[in-house]
């Protein structure tokens, strides 16, 4: 856009005065007052005010982009930023600005912006223009004498963290004084930087004590003016608050976690005077994933708006809710009388989103995990608070989908002996302390073994043999499992190369090996398989990767695409407890398995009253009608073993035929056979 200065005498009489470049945009972007430093600072080659993303450096245009949205849709008060300008010259320079959103004062009516060259900030005039720079800044403005270390402050300033007295003298030890210890050190190392040359100008943003007593975030900005001899004698600068910035999420609107712990902080500290009673709840979506992976991240961020928007209206006018994390919602319930009253809040939760939600058309549904944990100790944090929240969170997520649990002490003690056992899981991974066992897979026809699928164990110093039910889950949840599966991979692989050099008829023989949904997150998951396979000297077609549905459904499309180039190597392919996921006979046909493994609930069934034989042997035909073998996991007697032979069942494994033994134990298997 283009226009030349208009008149705007009250505002205009005022703000011309200042040494900044100053520009009033009305709410619908047309330039209605420019100072003439604005006019000099933005002007093209004819001479005219310009403003446009154009004269905007490349590298700068999305910063700048951001910035005006922002204010436009209301979700920040103001913004600032350094930015790079094409000057009429051809040459970039560098200009610091601050926009206000001025919408809704009546002498204004729309957005204040102010600019000015980096490399012409200079204070030796500063004192003398103080005092009107003080009257008409947008920010809060300050000066610091170095020399006498007087301290002035606009009244901006001082309206901005509270402080009353406008009259009186400050000094430089009040200012900092009243910083928040943790970010005292620095703001002093911010200072300093800019004193000793090292940094072009200052900038920190910290938090500083109020007159109300309470904690008021700001940014700081400034510039020394330095003597003849290159010494700082004077520093001026801006205050601004940012508090709407630091304490809100940008998404939903609600508040962040660091407002919700500051007012848990001050609850908690009131309680200490005065008892009181109250909780904190944590709230996960359960099927926030799902949505944003099947409809995109967009649908995903109006997913969590309209949640946010039901929460507010779920809960009463005292109450706290805040975004935590990506579908991670906590809320604050002060005042509560008894575990009751927590309570029916989260039944008041989980109704407020049974209800579906639109988004981008299409209309779907969430349900919430919720961990509830009450005040109740005198020397409790909040950080304490939230983790016994996120415990108990855990907790009703395990027992499924659109549950409430209350923190105890034994989910802490339970959730400690969690940590510790996945710092030492670490500690085994970088040792490779673990082992590889083997449970034979057979032919039901005669029992003899045809593969044995490898099954990873921890021998731990002080616990013993590590359950995998307890530390496959950490592993999942830390990522360790990577690693881990690496391993198992390649050991399993070394083995069976090892009995194939020794035994006659051992190349005839498979390895099934678990894969991982974490795994399937590694872009060189193919090439990895591929690389240990050809490293060891093992044929393709005697390995078998058994891969269960939710490992596939993290990333369907990506599973695809993996899983037919390793079939295409010749590596066959399982679908691990069939039957026990949402939608199994979609995989059958989208991808290329050789073989479907019964989960072993079907298999404990049969001989019983139960329907599992109808369920066998409906799968039985499935997997004939596709060209796929089966394998029935968890055969334990001889009964089932029979009824598997009847049904049609080729394959089959589990106690009755072998438990899972070290590898030398289930070489002798292979000796047994031989002779």
């Amino acid at each position: 856009m283009t226009a030349s200065p208009v008149p705007m005498p009250d505002l205009g009489a005022v703000l011309g005065a200042m040494p900044d470049a100053i520009v009033v945009i009305d709410a619908q972007g047309s330039v209605q007052w420019a100072s003439a430093e604005a006019t000099q600072l933005f002007k093209n080659d004819e001479g005219d005010l310009r403003l446009g993303m154009e004269m905007v450096h490349p590298d700068d245009r999305n910063d700048v982009f951001e910035a005006v949205q922002l204010l436009r849709a209301g979700r920040a008060r103001n913004v600032r930023g350094t930015w790079r300008i094409r000057r009429p010259d051809g040459d970039w320079r560098t200009i610091d600005t601050a926009a206000v959103d001025k919408r809704d004062d009546p002498a204004i009516g729309g957005f204040v912006v102010t600019s000015r060259m980096l490399a012409e900030m200079d204070l030796d005039g500063a004192s003398d223009t103080y005092s009107l720079v003080a009257r008409c800044a947008i920010d809060g403005y300050w000066e610091w004498s170095l020399e006498t270390d007087v301290l002035h402050l606009s009244p901006q300033w001082l309206n901005s963290v509270g402080w009353d007295d406008h009259d009186r003298t400050y000094h430089s030890a009040e200012w900092f004084d009243s910083v928040h210890p943790e970010d005292r050190d620095a703001l002093m190392a911010s200072i300093r930087a800019h004193l000793d040359g090292n940094a072009s100008r200052l900038v920190n943003e910290h938090r500083i004590m109020s007159g109300q007593g309470t904690w008021a975030w700001v940014e700081i900005r400034g510039v020394a003016a330095r003597d003849g001899h290159g010494r700082a004698v004077r520093m001026a600068g801006s205050l601004t608050d940012i508090a709407h910035a630091k304490l809100t999420d940008a998404l939903t609107g609600l508040p962040n976690s660091t407002l919700l712990r500051d007012r848990m902080g001050h609850l908690l500290s009131a309680s200490r005077r005065d008892p009181q009673l109250f909780a904190v709840l944590v709230l996960d979506l359960d099927r926030h994933p799902v949505v944003r992976e099947s409809l995109g991240h967009r649908a995903g961020d109006q997913m969590l708006k309209h949640v946010a928007r039901r929460l507010e209206r779920t809960l009463r006018p005292g109450d706290t809710v805040a975004r935590l994390a990506e579908a991670r919602f906590g809320v604050l319930l002060d005042d509560i009388r008894d575990n009751s009253d927590a309570q029916r809040v989260s039944e008041r939760l989980h109704a407020a989103l049974a209800e579906p939600i639109q988004v981008e058309g299409q209309e779907v549904f969430t349900t919430a995990s919720i961990g509830i944990a009450m005040h109740t100790l005198a020397d409790e944090t909040p950080a304490d608070l939230l983790n016994a929240a996120e415990t108990a969170m855990r907790r009703a997520r395990t027992a499924g989908e659109e549950r409430s649990a209350y923190f105890d002490r034994g989910m802490h003690d339970k959730a400690r002996e969690k940590l510790e056992l996945e710092t030492d899981l670490r500690r085994a991974v970088d040792r490779g302390a673990f082992e590889l066992h083997y449970q034979p897979i057979v032919d039901l026809a005669d029992a003899s073994v045809i593969g044995f699928e490898g099954l990873i164990r921890w021998p731990h110093a002080e616990r013993g043999m590590v359950s995998p039910g307890m530390f496959i889950p950490i592993s999942e949840e830390t990522g360790l499992i990577v690693p881990i599966g690496r391993w198992v991979l390649r050991e399993a692989c070394r083995q069976l190369r090892s009995w194939v050099d020794m035994h006659p008829g051992a190349d005839r023989l498979l390895v099934s090996v678990n894969v991982s949904g974490r795994e399937f997150d590694q872009p060189d998951l193919a090439d990895r398989i591929l690389e240990t396979i050809a490293d060891v000297g093992l044929a393709p077609e005697q390995l078998k990767l058994e891969i269960t549905e939710t490992a596939i459904i993290r990333s369907p499309e990506a599973a695809v695409a993996i899983l037919t180039r390793l079939k295409d190597a010749g590596i066959k392919l399982a679908l691990d407890d069939f039957g026990t996921g949402y939608s199994s006979l979609s995989y059958l046909h989208r991808l290329p398995f050789d073989t479907i493994k019964i989960d072993r609930s079907f298999i404990n069934e049969i001989g019983g009253d139960g329907q599992s034989p109808v369920i066998v042997r409906t799968i039985l035909n499935l997997a004939e009608s596709l060209g796929m073998d089966v394998i029935a996991e968890g055969i334990e007697t001889a009964a089932q073993w029979s009824v598997l032979q009847e049904l049609g069942c080729r394959y089959g494994q589990g106690w009755h035929f072998g438990r899972p033994v070290a590898a030398h134990k289930a070489e002798a298997l292979l000796m047994k056979k031989a002779s």
